[in-house]
């Protein structure tokens, strides 16, 4: 098996909403009704929300479910209660040039997300008790009834959208095991015509390692997971890329006729597997790297062999005559990295989860103490671990949540942070650096960017002292863990217990082991 060179990255992608059980989503988009025109809403009846009576609005062919209405703090501008449809170059919407003009959603119901969209002067539009609406940020509603807004200046209402109270929320830490296969013959047609591949355009360009320019590749009815991309050697692509569907004498395919054009596998993980399969010549596929960067540059791809990759990244080939591609199969084992961030806009209930949830509430001398926290907040910023790979639904929350006095990790659900270390304040973020999970030191000459829903530890330099590296401590567990040091792996897989260290115990108790190279908790 032959290993393929690629750059390394950190990875910040620890832990994902895989999805949500919910309902329906309903959307009222102003934009659509604005354009091409400026207009008054037509009204229906008068109701009262917020202290105001307010009118439903509408307009041709569509009622808004008589779920929004507009009006004045008095309705005293004749037709237009001073909310029109209306375009002005980039601004499109409902739209008030007024303060005090009342805007309300009508008929939720308790755990409904309302998110909002607002264009030209973001925050002119505020709850009627005072706090300013972020344009989208999603907002859960507390109790039945309505939410009621003012204007605070000119506005334009872009969008509303209502979702249906969640029920749970689906975590997965680690990476879950993936086996796929991507089947090109499946798009040729029965003839010999060609099918040419869709997202071709600037749209679509992808620069890959190798530093060629490819173009994602789709038909109107598979976009192949966005995992692929071709195009010429260089970015002066012709006739297509030369790419095809083809059927032709027998040889099904993704066809190419020319040398010099590229074909890329994107957004590989490290110990991905990656086998393609090729007829009609098999040996006129190459790995490519325009810079010679890798070792295994110019080799030819044997099909039906199996390739693995050694960090994130794409795998570049270059065809060296006509070849037809058939199949790519991805595969890669689950990968237990053993913990987790999170922030999540939903209060969660963790109380019969097999992940568990802490905050972060102590630190000094470079060892951070977490705590368990079962009843959960939202918008608290959590770390989550788990023995194995896992995916779980937690529950939403229905009832009173814990009080979080003091917690250390911070981040946000709805927006990414961008962090960089100060001699006073030092962050951590939770990832992936050779191959090892952690909390990280973000650089004081570099920012990082947190991504939304993920936590991140902020300390003093105090807190951190002279430590190295970052230790976890567990309230409810006397051992402490360099959960960022380097795990040290026998010499083989011999199905003992070593410490993180890499001392060998016979009779392991509670704790973070290491086991066939990989770390295994023992509760």
């Amino acid at each position: 098996m032959k290993t393929i060179y690629r750059k390394f990255w950190l990875s910040l992608l620890m832990v994902m909403a895989v999805g949500v059980a919910k309902g329906a989503t309903e959307t009222y988009d102003f934009v659509k009704a604005a354009e091409g025109t400026t207009q008054a809403p037509t009204y229906g009846e008068t109701v009262t929300s917020g202290g105001a009576d307010l009118q439903l609005i509408s307009v041709a062919g569509d009622s808004f479910n008589n779920r929004i209405a507009v009006g004045p703090t008095t309705r005293n501008d004749g037709t237009s209660n001073g909310f029109i449809f209306r375009t002005a170059g980039d601004w499109k919407g409902l739209w008030s040039q007024h303060d005090g003009r009342n805007f309300s959603i009508l008929n939720l119901v308790k755990g409904n997300r309302v998110t909002i969209t607002i264009s030209k002067d973001d925050k002119t539009l505020k709850f009627v008790d005072g706090d300013a609406v972020v344009s989208g940020k999603t907002y859960t509603v507390p109790a039945n009834g309505n939410l009621d807004f003012i204007t605070t200046g000119s506005v334009y209402i872009e969008k509303v959208v209502i979702e249906d109270p969640v029920e749970a929320e689906a975590l997965t830490i680690g990476i879950p095991a993936v086996d796929i296969t991507y089947d090109f013959t499946t798009i040729v047609p029965n003839s010999e015509n060609k099918v040419v591949p869709t997202n071709q355009d600037n749209d679509h360009k992808v620069t890959t390692s190798s530093t060629n320019n490819v173009y994602k590749l789709a038909t109107s009815d598979n976009d192949f997971d966005n995992r692929f991309g071709v195009g010429g050697y260089t970015s002066d692509r012709t006739g297509d890329s030369g790419f095809h569907f083809y059927n032709h004498s027998g040889y099904v395919g993704l066809y190419n006729g020319y040398s010099g054009r590229t074909f890329s596998v994107l957004d590989l993980k490290k110990d991905d597997k990656v086998t393609i399969t090729i007829s009609h010549n098999s040996t006129t596929l190459a790995f490519f790297d325009k810079d010679n960067a890798s070792a295994y540059a110019g080799d030819a791809v044997t099909s039906g062999q199996t390739y693995t990759v050694t960090a994130n990244g794409s795998l570049d080939f270059i065809s060296t005559g006509s070849v037809y591609i058939e199949k790519v199969r991805i595969q890669h084992d689950a990968i237990n990295i053993g913990g987790a961030t999170l922030v999540s806009s939903n209060a969660l209930d963790f109380t019969n989860a097999t992940i568990e949830a802490y905050v972060a509430s102590a630190a000094e001398a470079g060892t951070v103490t977490f705590k368990r926290i079962y009843k959960v907040p939202a918008y608290t910023p959590l770390y989550l671990k788990a023995a194995s790979v896992i995916t779980e639904e937690i529950p939403v929350l229905d009832g009173a949540a814990e009080t979080v006095s003091t917690n250390l990790l911070k981040g946000s659900a709805s927006a990414s942070t961008p962090l960089q270390s100060t001699d006073d304040t030092k962050y951590y973020v939770f990832g992936m650096k050779g191959g090892k999970a952690g909390f990280y030191p973000v650089s004081t000459n570099a920012t990082l960017t947190s991504a939304a829903g993920k936590a991140y530890l902020e300390l003093t330099a105090s807190q951190v002292a002279a430590a190295s590296r970052i230790s976890i401590k567990f309230e409810d567990d006397s051992q402490t863990t360099g959960i960022s040091t380097a795990v040290t792996k026998p010499a083989t897989d011999d199905n003992a217990w070593y410490t993180l260290q890499g001392v060998r115990v016979a009779h392991p108790t509670r704790g973070i082991y290491v086991r066939n190279g990989k770390k295994v908790f023992i509760k």
